[in-house]
């Protein structure tokens, strides 16, 4: 899949003049694994990042291009996003809910609390409790 992720993203780069990343097991540094350390800055921040020899794509262009942007090919485990909307402005319902739903689940607390003190396994790790998609 690696494999696959590189010659995606050449081909991208080089036809379409789109800058490309790579993330996750695709990353070519550990820094471009995560993928929220590729989006930091978010687009409006992008023109004077991809400036920066550190953030210069893995394919592509090296000019930001603001009619097409630039975009990211990683492997991944599987992964189905969703977007809803809530009727409420709290942050903390918000994110409760997308615990209550990601397959990886929320951390279990001593009083089920979010912000309470976490139960730690024996391997001195957090443990979890799965969300619904599990």
């Amino acid at each position: 899949c690696v494999a696959l992720a590189n010659e995606l993203g050449k081909r991208v780069g080089e036809e379409l003049h789109i800058p490309v990343y790579l993330y996750e097991k695709a990353a070519t540094t550990a820094k471009r694994k995560n993928l929220s350390v590729i989006r930091a800055g978010e687009y409006e921040g992008w023109a004077k990042k991809i400036l920066d020899p550190e953030w210069a794509p893995d394919y592509g262009p090296t000019q930001f291009n603001a009619r097409s942007g630039h975009t990211v090919i990683g492997v991944r485990p599987f992964l189905i996003a969703a977007n809803m909307n809530l009727n409420t402005k709290s942050a903390a319902r918000a994110f409760g809910v997308a615990f209550d739903v990601r397959e990886k689940g929320r951390v279990a607390t001593v009083d089920g609390q979010p912000t309470s003190k976490p139960i730690l396994g024996s391997d001195g790790k957090p443990q979890m409790i799965p969300g619904a998609c599990k």
